[in-house]
């Protein structure tokens, strides 16, 4: 079964748009900044001991 010309040029546009949108999400959350941490697993252990200094 042979598939129009204008089916094939639909496919390889969608492609090239979607491979384009993806390497764009992986550009921004490569390039995106994370916010460090505010609190660690130990002061959270610290914490519920009752541990009042840091």
């Amino acid at each position: 079964m042979q598939q129009s010309n204008r089916r094939v040029r639909f496919g390889r546009w969608f492609l090239l748009f979607w491979a384009a949108a993806v390497l764009a999400m992986m550009l921004v959350s490569a390039l995106r900044q994370e916010s460090p941490p505010r609190y660690d697993g130990a002061m959270f252990v610290r914490l519920e001991a009752g541990c009042s200094r840091a």
